[in-house]
């Protein structure tokens, strides 16, 4: 079985890759399931949890652009 842990901070990346998480699935403030008070935009989440880590990360939630609306 795979282990695949969402997270909002760093420092839950961290984590759950100590914890022996396979993968970490990165939610920012966008998504609708809200992991804590200290969540930042997807955008600028995704590069320093994969700076973070050295475990697979995936992004989920509040993926759009403008041609999306």
């Amino acid at each position: 079985m795979k282990v695949l842990h969402v997270v909002s901070t760093v420092k839950q990346a961290r984590s759950a890759e100590s914890c022996g998480a396979d993968a970490v699935i990165a939610e920012g403030v966008e998504a609708g399931a809200h992991l804590g008070f200290n969540e930042i935009p997807l955008f600028s989440l995704i590069p320093q949890v994969v700076d973070a880590v050295s475990i697979p990360v995936f992004a989920a939630g509040g993926i759009v652009d403008a041609r999306d609306s």
